[in-house]
């Protein structure tokens, strides 16, 4: 874990929107409403940002909405204590669906389950994790990048032909794919929304003292690139009531669904 990382519960929100991967700059390339600020992520892994700041603490107060199955990756669901957890990967009807058989949650359909959810929960705080901008790509920049489950370890394995600009190109797509669901979430809950990532991304930079470029997210990397997150604050309406309530359901999960959901987001399992 990264030790200068902030604790995102200790800072004041309603409701937390995590965007997989996304770097602080890519933020700053469009314009969502809100004050956009950077905080130091406690991970350069979801794993990692997870244990950090989920493990070993009362967030009866909180409900998870997820597109990705990362927690149960972590810990047996029973090791945290969230009131309610909201597993969209789990359900196939949630599924945008590529050509080649890859599959993510759509923005779209994580910001419906969030918005219901918080009608649900109005007295909860709210943490609703997005897929996006991680890959599978929904609208890469060349065709090419269809052809595999990680795109990213493939043109550094020399399996892809393809230009990294491309690459480039195709991660700031899914950044941007993602921000209209996540600014109709923004003006549809009530209270303080922040809008951050659970870690970065490397694009091709070189990581000292590996001199050869990098690509994705590999653990206990602490370059800024990595741990430089976007912390977005956007308040709409008034604050709302928060009170913690003992847990209300219990999370079952089948783990050869969360292997494949994994497998799907290009992770090796």
């Amino acid at each position: 874990m990264n030790p200068a990382g902030v604790d995102v519960f200790e800072e004041g929100w309603d409701t937390l929107v995590i965007l997989d991967a996304c770097r602080h700059e890519a933020l700053e390339r469009y314009d969502l409403p809100g004050r956009l600020e950077a905080r130091e992520s406690r991970g350069s892994m979801t794993v990692e940002f997870l244990r950090g700041n989920f493990l070993d603490r009362d967030l009866t107060d909180v409900v998870y909405v997820t597109a990705t199955p990362q927690l149960h990756r972590v810990a047996n669901p029973s090791e945290f204590s969230l009131h309610a957890v909201v597993n969209l990967w789990q359900d196939d009807d949630n599924y945008w669906w590529a050509s080649d058989g890859r599959h993510c949650v759509p923005p779209e359909r994580t910001t419906e389950y969030a918005i219901q959810t918080a009608r649900r929960f109005p007295k909860k705080r709210l943490i609703v994790h997005y897929t996006q901008p991680h890959i599978p790509f929904m609208n890469p920049a060349d065709e090419t990048l269809e052809t595999d489950a990680n795109p990213y370890r493939a043109y550094t394995d020399g399996r892809l032909d393809v230009d990294p600009d491309a690459l480039r190109e195709s991660y700031y797509r899914n950044v941007e794919v993602a921000l209209p669901a996540v600014e109709k979430l923004l003006k549809t809950v009530d209270g303080k929304t922040v809008v951050t990532a659970d870690h970065g991304h490397l694009l091709g930079e070189r990581v000292w003292p590996i001199p050869v470029r990098m690509w994705g997210h590999p653990h206990g990397i602490y370059v800024d690139e990595l741990v430089t997150v976007p912390w977005l604050v956007y308040t709409n309406g008034e604050r709302r009531e928060i009170v913690a309530d003992p847990p209300v359901n219990t999370v079952s999960v089948d783990e050869r669904t969360v292997t494949d959901r994994l497998d799907a987001l290009g992770y090796r399992t």
